[in-house]
């Protein structure tokens, strides 16, 4: 919100005369075209979307000053009468039978006061808006009166001002008022079809709509119960939005064919049509010259006139649009676009796209029959669920039912509906099938950047499968168990949790470009429309090989008779796993790992290492002779192409690539090879490829060098948005930096960390951020580059900082990656201890059965009777004020202990506080004090106690507990509730209490973490440092020698004459 106030009152008296007592609250998106504050009074004019103008304003009537003098500011900021709809509003501090009923006495001051008031808002012919004048706006000290209203002049009145309570003493006026047929203008341009939801009426009809009771005993009702349940999602979220549309706008652009057309060119476009019609007429008429000539000029003015009108209103409004342009807006305006006129075969694209095959090759199978679901994971519950809908993002593309995820997501909290959606799903796996109607997929085409020129239509789009909402929860719950399911080697890192693009890079890039041992080289394989050629049969055995034959049954079920449709086009999919799906990737990534076994098989002449991404396969090699090279090339062709056609893919020989790093190698690898005849090899040796984004040459110099273009390229396209009065803010270029080019400047640095360290890496990041700086504020070239980029380190975290930060958080807090000695000496030359042990996050897998959260409640659970049977802790962290680096850090807990129902006393209190180690973190000492309030019970309960009750006031350490990726922390924790349950057949819930609120206990519990923290020795030396420990090390290191850097030069720039030291906070 905006918040526009008014001047202060020096006239009050002096405790006052620093408030302000009058202000309008209006939405950024929302056009102010004029503000005009006055002493307690202030008027907003907001342009509406004809060009209209709307008048609001705020005032305060002081119950101590003369009203006539509020009336004299009001006039003063009506009387220009340049609006053309008028609201007045605010605190009057009197009374009139005009806005307020029943009236007071004559004698009331406050009667007085309202006929002064009434007096000149009759002169101003305003009316007031309130509806129950009967109603009460201030109540005070048991007393009510009547001595707020909004008054309106030109408007209409949708709904009259009705009273809500608030916290203060007044009430709030509400009403709703319409400025002709108009809405007010908004900076961001309107869509068409805009939607505005009632997610209260939305939740009530899917609860409404939702039978208490739905058939699902046998295939048929399973089938009929999913369409019913989309159905119910589909017909409440047709009910629950209005279409918004401004129809008026609607037929302006149609008749201007653009969003900048307006009423003003609709006049002057008619206006030149007039006169030309009138051209016309002297022709029948027989005018004489003269007043033929004065006709024809008429023309060209109205002509002239119309044109510059147009040429001005496409300028203001682009300046308009790119000044008050979102970062959304922006960074969609920065891509690269393909704007085609070409039209397509719908029909002839989706058979090349879908390869149908042989459709009677599989088909559904045969029977279905109800068995349990031990085999698939157990019984689904509602928490895997939620938190399957929870992953997705909002405001992506829907399917063919038209319902975005967000439905999805809010019907999944609908007590009546995701019940119904859980036996659903349940019904799924006891029969191991899965409903036709979820496997409608909706393509859409997408030209493709420098395309449009190859003659094979189909290669010219990039297809995009949108599949329903609720199939895509299904999936991915169905995706989560597989992953628990399957063993995945390390050699595959598509679609596995921990595992990236980084992870694929970083397997091979030490195998392939470290210079010891024997000659080495890297094979790129490409496989044509592989996600859809795969063989289904193939996929079918592999679930049966890897997990089980109950997992085999479903996923026959789930990709036999996936459909398509292109423009109405149909398909049935009989080849491959169905695009946009959750599911289907991990189809295709346990397929490969047949692959990867082949290959991992060890040979005597050659030593071979592989990594697969997805369809992306790369094999680096190392033998002793350029003969064994050869031979282990053949080797991996023969492998991979076997393999291929044994899965109903093929290998795009044109399209592979081998990269060897040594010049001397490929030259006579290239030698030999022609010798043999093998020119298609020899053609394909490369000094330099690119493989998962990454270029691969014989130094990084290359990659970095195409990442810096891409980013200078960006920071290029930017000019058009600052440097001028009307660009965008600055707010919006630090997001841009931070989110766009940084990314693009700083990709695959993980890989290729060790170049940190090199000057000439340090000069490109400091010569892109000084351009940076130029381009949104418009200086010239030669304005210092070391200047600019200190500039840009003091507005925002300079590049080598996120890149030293990227990378010490992915070699050491990261599992699956090793690192090497040169890492090791980086990260010794940034500031990094290597004698500390690190915290590491990893998946846990199921959290305690025993364990329950309750974070609702603030109020701390003190209940200790005996027919209840709980001990109860209070457990918190202290944290010293931070040095540079680490800092004192240590948890308190109190016990609290009742015998025989005597009431509980803080003298019957128990204590225990432990020291941390100073590169701890707060959020490790609440889960200290978790662990050791759980160790404390499992060490001195005898089995009397059956229920322990943790107070903590961190929601985050709460929180913690209950996901499955955790630290090692977390593990100890749930080591010991499930001990709790063992031994004692306990049950532990953690209970969130507000810190500092007036809970003795939580007070105690932090007096006891303060006094532990002033302790020598360290306690629980098990603790290791987080990843912001790690950060923090990091930035030292990094601002100690950028103040070096800027100081050396900052000796030989002109700011250095007149002493200025130009620090981050100066």
């Amino acid at each position: 919100m905006i918040v526009v106030f008014c001047s202060n009152n020096l006239e009050v008296d002096t405790a006052a005369r620093d408030y302000t007592r009058a202000a309008v609250l209006i939405r950024r998106e929302i056009t102010i075209k004029k503000v005009k504050p006055k002493p307690d009074c202030v008027s907003t004019d907001i342009t509406t979307k004809d060009g209209e103008c709307l008048r609001v304003v705020s005032l305060y009537a002081d119950k101590n000053l003369d009203p006539g003098d509020l009336c004299s500011c009001l006039e003063g900021l009506l009387e220009d009468r340049e609006f053309d709809y008028l609201l007045v509003a605010g605190d009057l501090n009197a009374c009139s039978s005009w806005w307020c009923s029943p009236p007071l006495s004559d004698n009331d001051e406050r009667t007085r006061r309202g006929e002064v008031f009434e007096d000149c808002f009759l002169r101003m012919n305003l009316a007031p808006v309130n509806a129950n004048k009967g109603v009460p706006s201030f109540y005070s000290g048991g007393k009510s009166s009547y001595i707020d209203a909004i008054l309106a002049y030109g408007v209409t009145v949708n709904k009259p001002a009705y009273a809500l309570d608030t916290s203060g003493d007044h009430r709030t006026l509400m009403c709703e008022v319409r400025c002709g047929n108009r809405e007010l203008e908004t900076r961001s341009e309107r869509i068409n079809y805009v939607k505005v939801v009632n997610w209260d009426g939305f939740k009530a009809r899917v609860a409404n709509k939702t039978p208490r009771f739905i058939r699902m005993d046998d295939i048929p009702s399973i089938e009929q119960a999913a369409v019913k349940l989309n159905d119910v999602i589909r017909e409440a979220m047709l009910e629950s939005c209005k279409d918004t549309r401004n129809k008026k706008q609607a037929r302006e652009r149609r008749k201007g064919g653009q969003v900048w057309w307006n009423n003003e060119l609709e006049k002057k476009r008619k206006t030149l049509r007039r006169e030309e019609k009138e051209m016309r007429k002297t022709k029948r008429e027989g005018l004489t010259e003269g007043e033929r000539e004065s006709l024809r000029n008429r023309v060209r003015i109205a002509k002239r006139d119309y044109f510059n009108s147009i040429h001005r209103v496409k300028r203001e409004f682009y300046q308009h649009k790119r000044s008050t342009a979102t970062f959304k807006e922006l960074t969609r305006s920065l891509k690269v676009s393909t704007i085609t006129t070409e039209g397509y075969e719908a029909e002839k694209i989706i058979d090349r796209l879908l390869d149908i095959g042989d459709e009677s090759l599989y088909s559904h199978p045969s029977r279905y029959e109800k068995q349990s679901t031990e085999p698939l994971g157990g019984d689904v519950t509602l928490e895997e669920i939620r938190k399957a809908a929870s992953n997705f993002k909002k405001g992506k593309a829907p399917g063919s039912d038209e319902i975005a995820y967000e439905f999805i997501q809010i019907a999944c909290g609908i007590e009546r509906w995701v019940e119904k959606f859980r036996v659903l799903i349940q019904r799924f796996l006891e029969f191991a099938f899965y409903p036709s109607c979820l496997k409608e997929a909706k393509l859409i085409l997408l030209p493709k950047v420098g395309q449009q020129n190859i003659q094979e239509e189909h290669k010219r789009w990039r297809p995009i499968s949108l599949l329903k909402s609720m199939a895509k929860i299904v999936e991915a719950v169905l995706r989560n168990r597989i992953m628990k399911f399957a063993e995945i080697p390390p050699y595959i890192h598509g679609y596995v949790n921990n595992r990236s693009t980084v992870t694929a890079l970083r397997s091979l890039s030490d195998e392939v470009l470290d210079v010891r041992g024997g000659d080495k080289l890297l094979i790129l394989y490409d496989l044509s429309a592989a996600f859809d050629k795969i063989s289904q049969r193939y996929i079918i055995k592999t679930f049966k090989k890897r997990t089980n034959r109950r997992w085999s049954e479903l996923i026959h079920s789930y990709l036999v008779g996936h459909t398509s449709t292109l423009d109405g086009v149909k398909r049935t999919r009989s080849l491959g796993v169905p695009q946009g799906s959750c599911t289907g990737p991990v189809c295709f990534m346990l397929s490969t790992v047949e692959l990867g076994e082949l290959l991992s098989v060890p040979n005597p002449r050659f030593k071979r290492k592989v990594a697969i991404y997805a369809d992306d396969i790369a094999v680096s090699l190392e033998a002793s002779t350029v003969e064994d090279l050869i031979y282990a090339i053949e080797d991996t062709d023969k492998i991979i192409g076997a393999w291929a056609e044994k899965t109903n893919m093929q290998v795009n020989k044109r399209k592979n690539e081998i990269f060897v790093r040594d010049i001397t190698l490929k030259n006579n690898l290239e030698e030999k090879l022609i010798e043999q005849g093998k020119n298609e090899t020899a053609d394909i040796l490369k000094h330099t490829v690119k493989w998962l984004g990454v270029h691969w040459a014989k130094t990084w110099t290359v990659h970095v060098t195409h990442m810096m273009s891409k980013a200078t390229k960006t920071v290029a396209m930017c000019r058009g948005f600052w440097q001028k009065k009307w660009g965008g803010s600055i707010d919006t270029a630090v997001a841009v930096w931070n989110q766009v080019v940084c990314p693009q400047a700083l990709y695959g640095i993980e890989v290729y960390g060790e170049v940190l360290n090199y000057r000439w890496l340090i000069n490109k990041y400091e010569r892109l951020q000084a351009s940076f700086m130029r381009t949104i504020f418009g200086l010239i070239r030669s304005t210092p580059t070391k200047l600019l980029s200190w500039f840009l380190s003091a507005m925002t975290e300079p590049l080598w900082n996120r890149a030293a930060e990227r990378c010490a958080k992915r070699w050491l807090h990261c599992p699956e990656v090793s690192i090497g000695k040169k890492e090791r000496r980086c990260l010794t030359k940034w500031g990094i201890s290597m004698s500390v042990d690190r915290e590491i996050t990893r998946d846990l897998g199921q959290n305690p059965r025993n364990l329950h959260i309750e974070i609702g409640e603030e109020k701390p659970c003190m209940e200790t009777s005996i027919t209840r049977r709980r001990a109860i802790y209070f457990t918190d962290g202290s944290l010293s004020s931070r040095g540079y680096i680490g800092a004192r850090v240590a948890c308190g807990i109190v016990r609290i202990t009742n015998v025989e129902g005597i009431a509980v006393v803080p003298e019957s209190y128990q204590y225990r506080g432990y020291r941390l180690p100073d590169h701890s973190s707060i959020m490790q000492a609440e889960q200290c004090g978790i662990l050791e309030a759980m160790r404390w019970f499992n060490s001195e309960n005898a089995g009397q106690l059956k229920e322990v009750v943790i107070n903590v006031d961190s929601t985050s350490a709460i929180k913690v507990l209950v996901r499955e990726k955790g630290t090692e922390l977390t593990g100890l924790i749930w080591d010991e509730m499930r001990k709790a349950e063992r031994l004692h057949n306990a049950t532990i819930r953690v209970h969130w209490v507000r810190g500092h609120a007036g809970s003795h206990a939580n007070e105690c519990a932090d007096i006891r973490a303060n006094l532990a923290r002033m302790r020598d020795c360290v306690d629980l030396k098990f603790v290791r440092a987080p990843a912001s420990y790690t950060l923090r090390e990091v930035k030292a290191f990094s601002e100690t020698r950028d103040h070096e850097v800027w100081k050396r030069a900052s000796r030989n720039l002109f700011i250095a004459k007149f002493g200025l030291s130009l620090g981050t906070a100066r």
